[in-house]
């Protein structure tokens, strides 16, 4: 963390303003009613949102393409528009996948650039790649696939283990993304989790995030 903030009264009322008496209130009390400690502990949210980035990025790029990839071998490089992949999904998945590739394939037109599975990949949401992790798609999917999209996946391991870890690691990403606080979450056993499964996907990839990752040095560092 860096040097305390020379705070004075006036800053203070400012930063509550700014920051919104509902928004600091859950901060302070947490620091027993003290507005230099909750402004700390704010600052200290934000700078553990900010240290998770590099793993939760490098998470949803390299599961969402381990994932296309184990698609593709069974369903073809255009699986986004093969009926006999649409009917195994589920109505919600189905319908995120279908207004996917409307919006890529208009987007695509007005640039006067063909639809790709890479575009398709991009535009889906990290909700889609958790969904197809269910075990409702072992038989048309996992049970084939699983060592393709996971070769380091240990043997007591399966996709609705990865499901259950990526479902905690979304609502961590969503919170972040929603500037709540995560300060009371379990991070350590979350970023664990993260790196598990990038591991489970790529060894190399794992080791990547974990140097250069700084989340373990900034949680250390609570005010």
């Amino acid at each position: 963390m860096q040097h305390q903030y020379p705070y004075t009264s006036s800053q203070i009322a400012s930063l509550e303003k700014s920051i919104s008496p509902a928004r600091i209130s859950t901060y302070q009390r947490i620091s027993g009613g003290n507005k230099v400690k909750a402004l700390e502990l704010y600052y200290w949210n934000m700078a553990l949102g900010q240290s998770l980035y590099v793993s939760l990025q490098t998470l949803e790029v390299s599961l969402r393409n381990a994932i296309a990839e184990a698609i593709e071998h069974i369903f073809g490089q255009t699986w986004y528009a093969q009926a006999r992949f649409k009917t195994i999904l589920s109505s919600w998945s189905r319908t995120a996948l279908e207004s996917t590739v409307r919006k890529v394939t208009a987007n695509n037109k007005r640039r006067g650039k063909p639809v790709s599975a890479g575009d398709i990949v991009a535009n889906l949401t990290f909700s889609f790649w958790r969904e197809l992790l269910k075990q409702r798609y072992d038989v048309h999917l996992w049970n084939s696939q699983l060592k393709i999209a996971f070769p380091n996946l240990p043997v007591r391991r399966d996709n609705q283990d990865i499901y259950n870890r990526v479902n905690k690691i979304i609502s961590l990403r969503n919170r972040i993304a929603h500037h709540e606080p995560i300060i009371a979450s379990k991070l350590t056993s979350l970023y664990n989790s993260m790196l598990e499964i990038i591991g489970w996907i790529c060894l190399d990839t794992r080791d990547w995030v974990d140097h250069h990752c700084d989340f373990m040095t900034v949680h250390g560092n609570r005010p």
